[in-house]
């Protein structure tokens, strides 16, 4: 686990943002008639100031209260005229900010604001930079899907990703963060607080994102039934639309569930695309734009928003997509949009804590990507329990006892790549000498086939689904020893030599 020497140098380098105390004529808390020492301009009611620790004014900082944005003048101070749903008052943390932590690894990027609309409000923020100014290079971390609702699923989700992730930090001297990708609970806000803690033992800020199960149904404002979902969340980790600078990147969270009492949709609000217009006019097209969601922008009806959102990512040199819900692993290219690249992670809790595996085949676990300068240097999908190299499942035909009946499926070797897309290379090799390159195709992982009828309740009855992340040839010989090479975008390369018999290990502790 992590050295004594590491854990200094991680702490060292996300201490820092904290709020002043209020002066006089302020109301502890946020609030106040009179500021004193800010001319308040017309018809704004959000203002407050901006600063360095050394006490240099931090101008051109962005800030918002969800809605709308402003930066800060030369005098560090800005100014807003909030929106009447507005919660919180958000800054955008600087590129060449560190990023600082509140109790469970939240970063301290944001205040709640008691809106009252009698009020002009304050809220001060002290910023630290960075020593050598905005890192070259980092690590983060997305996360798909923790959805805990119980004490067990808690310390699964401790012990099996926080601990790997933890571990997999301490092998690595480059500054990094997490990002939830939303649900991180399970319908269960009597429980968020709780579940909140459990963050407190990463040893990195987390970021977070809102999902479908992280709302709180229960005393939902029918006048504002959308943003009184939002509360129980806001409360106990952050906002849900929001933004910010590491290095030469940029950052965007959002909010792409939108309840109504019948349900939810997977798609953004004519709000949410004006603030991204805002927010995204103060970042140069040439950084590196990443933005996280929770339900996927895939090409359908339903996604009534996705080509205003797609088109504001068009503008910039290089832009990715990182989202989740889906408990699968896999890629999306949205090609009619300039090729932006969407990652949809595997879900940490798989199955709901069923078993080790998600309802694709793809073990539990986290993303991990590298940027340097304004690119996506690499990135692979680390399967907790299992080093990074293990990056897919191998079948040889003849070794896994489920496919007996099935003469067809003998035929070939099969291996699920849980992070590919097409442009990776998957070759099959036959006693450490090159077979055949494997061909890519959509089906079903037949081992997660096998293992689902062994995990049904009366709660839980799930059904298989095809991927596209399937990989089979037929081998040269049957007696041959297998292995799989394989080749990602990035130029690394992983081999895949176990061969998977039996469904056994898919197995895990109980709910």
């Amino acid at each position: 686990m992590r050295t004594l020497a590491a854990m200094i140098f991680l702490l060292a380098a996300f201490a820092g943002c904290s709020a002043d105390k209020p002066q006089a004529g302020e109301k502890p808390g946020g609030g106040s008639d009179t500021p004193t020492d800010i001319e308040v301009e017309k018809d704004r009611n959000l203002v407050g100031k901006i600063a360095y620790a050394d006490g240099e004014p931090a101008a051109g900082v962005v800030v918002t209260d969800g809605y709308s944005c402003t930066a800060t003048d030369e005098q560090g101070i800005y100014q807003l005229t909030r929106n009447r749903n507005a919660r919180n008052v958000i800054l955008s943390y600087p590129a060449d900010c560190r990023i600082g932590v509140k109790e469970n690894q939240i970063p301290d990027f944001f205040r709640p604001i008691d809106n009252a609309q009698n009020k002009v409000l304050r809220e001060d923020f002290t910023l630290e930079r960075l020593e050598g100014g905005a890192p070259r290079s980092f690590l983060f971390y997305p996360i798909g899907d923790p959805q805990i609702k119980t004490r067990q699923q808690m310390a699964r989700f401790t012990d099996e990703i926080l601990l790997d992730l933890n571990d997999n930090l301490s092998q690595e001297t480059l500054p990094a963060f997490a990002i939830t990708l939303g649900d991180v609970c399970d319908w269960n806000p009597d429980m968020f607080e709780q579940i909140a803690t459990v963050f407190s033992r990463l040893d990195a800020p987390c970021f977070h994102v809102i999902g479908n199960h992280d709302r709180d149904w229960r005393d939902a404002d029918k006048t504002n039934y959308y943003v009184s979902t939002l509360r129980a969340f806001e409360r106990y980790y952050t906002p849900v639309n929001y933004s910010f600078n590491y290095g030469s990147a940029h950052f965007v969270i959002l909010d792409d569930i939108q309840d109504k009492e019948s349900g939810y949709d997977v798609d953004l609000n004519a709000e949410q695309i004006e603030w991204l217009r805002q927010d995204l006019s103060y970042v140069p097209k040439d950084k590196l734009l990443v933005v996280c969601l929770h339900g996927p922008v895939r090409n359908r009806p339903t996604f009534t928003k996705r080509a205003e959102l797609l088109t504001l990512l068009a503008e910039f040199d290089e832009a990715h997509i990182f989202s989740g819900h889906t408990h699968t692993n896999f890629t999306l290219v949205h090609d009619d949009f300039g090729g932006i690249v969407e990652h949809v992670t595997g879900a940490a809790c798989g199955m709901y804590w069923y078993g080790s595996i998600c309802i694709d085949g793809t073990p539990i676990g986290y993303g991990k990507y590298l940027v340097e300068g304004n690119t996506i240097k690499e990135g692979v999908y680390k399967s907790a329990g299992y080093d990074e190299e293990v990056q897919a499942r191998l079948y040889d035909q003849t070794k896994f006892a489920g496919w007996n009946s099935d003469p067809q499926a003998r035929q070939y070797v099969y291996c699920n790549v849980w992070n590919s897309n097409p442009d990776w290379r998957v070759e099959l090799w036959e006693d450490d000498a090159f077979s055949a390159e494997m061909v890519r195709f959509k089906g079903y992982d037949f081992s997660i086939n096998e293992w689902l009828p062994h995990i049904w309740d009366a709660s839980y009855k799930p059904e298989p689904v095809t991927i596209g992340e399937l990989y089979r040839v037929k081998p040269r010989s049957e007696a041959s020893k297998k292995s799989v090479k394989i080749t990602d975008p990035y130029g690394r390369v992983y081999w895949i030599r176990n061969v998977t018999k039996d469904y056994n290990s898919y197995f895990a502790p109980a709910n």
